[in-house]
C-alpha cells in the first residue's frame, strides 16, 4: 500500500519519511524504485520528559556577593534552551548557568528547560527552587561627642565615640 502524507505520514515524496504515532511491534518495508532489495533501518524513539536540577556554588552568603547557579538536565535533546526564574519572574539569563549579585534574603531562584528532542512527550520542565540565605552587612556607625563645643589652634580637647556596630572604647585625644 503506498503512503501518502496524512496526520501519520510526512515527507513520502522525499529522502525523508516522518512517521507518527508508530507501535513498537509494527512493520515497514521499503519500495525503492520499484524493487524491495534495498533494506533500511528504521529507529524509533520512544517519548521523553525532559528533567532538570539546578545547584548553587554557595549560600549563606553576605549581599552583594556573586553566587553560581548551574542547571544539570536528561531528556531534553542536544540543544534545550533554558529560562531562569527569580521569585518566579523570568530574568535575561537564558544558558546551562546563571550568575547574580544582586539576591536579596528569601529569593527563590530556579529554572525552566525547554526540551528539543523530538520525541518529547513533554516541552519543558521547572527545576527544584533555591531559596537564598543572604545576610545584610552591618556598617558601622560612629558618633563622635567632643568635650568643648569650641577650641582654639593647637588646643587641647577630648572626643568620645558613641558606636553602633562597633566594639569600640577609650578615649580619643586631638592636638
Amino acid at each position: 500500500m503506498p503512503v501518502t502524507d496524512d496526520p501519520v505520514y510526512t515527507g513520502s515524496n522525499s529522502a525523508r519519511l516522518t512517521i507518527r504515532h508508530v507501535q513498537a511491534a509494527s512493520v515497514y518495508r521499503c519500495l525503492v524504485d520499484g524493487k524491495y532489495d534495498q533494506v533500511f533501518s528504521i529507529r524509533i524513539d520512544t517519548a521523553i520528559m525532559p528533567d532538570v536540577a539546578i545547584s548553587v556554588d554557595r549560600n549563606n552568603i553576605c549581599a552583594g556577593t556573586p553566587v553560581k547557579f548551574t542547571a544539570t538536565y536528561q531528556d531534553a535533546g542536544d540543544a534545550p534552551a533554558f529560562r531562569w526564574l527569580v521569585n518566579g519572574v523570568p530574568t535575561d539569563s537564558v544558558g546551562l548557568t546563571y550568575i547574580s549579585s544582586t539576591l536579596n534574603n528569601s529569593d527563590s531562584v530556579a529554572t525552566v528547560i525547554y526540551s528539543s528532542a523530538v520525541c518529547s512527550a513533554q516541552l519543558r520542565d521547572t527545576s527544584n527552587a533555591i531559596v537564598m540565605n543572604i545576610q545584610q552587612v552591618a556598617l558601622p556607625v560612629i558618633k563622635l561627642h567632643a568635650d568643648k563645643d569650641t577650641v582654639m589652634v593647637n588646643e587641647p580637647f577630648a572626643i568620645r565615640p558613641d558606636t553602633m556596630n562597633m566594639d569600640l572604647e577609650g578615649l580619643m585625644v586631638l592636638y
